[in-house]
């Protein structure tokens, strides 16, 4: 059975729109998102990002180099033992470890912090086809990064559970 479920904060509503599938729709404050839900999986707008990346290690007590907060896609992490930065493949620091060649994708719109099961919905059909992910997570969004020759296979896997890639301009 379809059912379209439309969430403001306090307030919640079904309504019967077919079978099998479910269509989410989560509205918050400055947050929309619109999946589909079937089987217990969220279906989900993906955009590519077209850049390759590559993952650095750092020191702990590694200045964050400068480059990497003006650069568009640029994400680090800090722990108490090392400095992990995501960057494009042409900014990444030098005499480093590294991983390069992967690519990315991210869920399109603003997610929630209520959301449950999102990440999830995209790393299963992933780890089924064999394909490692490095996620990140932002104020907004979930990125997931993949290696690129493993792209295509990834793609195909999330298509094939329902997720749908989208082109921006």
């Amino acid at each position: 059975m379809l059912r379209v479920f439309r969430w403001r904060v306090k307030e919640s509503r079904l309504a019967r729109v077919c079978e099998k599938h479910y269509i989410l729709r989560v509205e918050a404050p400055s947050h929309r998102i619109v999946m589909t839900v079937s089987n217990g999986i969220k279906k989900l707008k993906l955009h590519l990002l077209e850049e390759k990346f590559t993952i650095s290690k750092l020191p702990v007590f590694q200045e964050l180099p400068q480059i990497i907060g003006n650069g568009e896609y640029c994400f680090s992490m800090r722990t108490e033992d090392e400095l992990t930065v995501v960057t494009p493949d042409f900014m990444a620091p030098s005499n480093v470890q590294q991983e390069p060649g992967w690519r990315g994708f991210y869920i399109d719109g603003q997610l929630p912090f209520q959301a449950v099961g999102l990440l999830y919905s995209l790393t299963k059909p992933l780890a089924e086809a064999g394909i490692p992910i490095f996620a990140f997570s932002t104020f907004s969004t979930d990125f997931i990064f993949i290696p690129e020759d493993m792209l295509i296979q990834a793609v195909q896997a999330l298509q094939h559970a329902g997720h749908e890639f989208i082109h921006k301009e």
